[in-house]
């Protein structure tokens, strides 16, 4: 049902909306004066430090990298072997439906790694 346009109940939308949006610029230059007396403080205090222009403004541990050492080698001891990684478990519907891509194109995008079977010869 559509209520028949009011001139009077638009304009009163409108100034509502104007007032809201005054009210929001208002508080968006209060706080942009506050960012920029912030800047300005930070840099009257960085102004005010003591160090030439190549100089960082704060005091800079200097990096001194520690001589390698070998690792003590202990007598005669035989490398252990790797064990060998376990194969990942297959999904229990692992090759069981028939690979429809392959099907349809004779080929398959993902190859060995497709979850579907490749033929009859593939299923499980």
């Amino acid at each position: 049902m559509n209520t028949p346009y009011d001139p009077a109940n638009a304009a009163s939308t409108l100034v509502a909306t104007v007032c809201n949006l005054t009210a929001a610029n208002t508080e968006l230059n209060r706080r942009l004066a506050l960012a920029e007396a912030e800047i300005a403080r930070l840099t009257a205090e960085l102004g005010r430090c003591n160090c030439s222009g190549d100089a960082p403004a704060v005091a800079v541990k200097e990096f001194k990298p520690k001589p390698k050492q070998k690792p003590e080698q202990k007598p005669e001891q035989k490398p252990k072997p790797k064990p060998e990684p376990k194969p990942k478990p297959r999904p229990a519907n692992f090759k069981t439906v028939l690979c429809r891509n392959f099907m349809e194109n004779g080929e398959c995008s993902y190859g060995d790694r497709c979850h579907f079977a490749h033929g009859d010869d593939d299923l499980y």
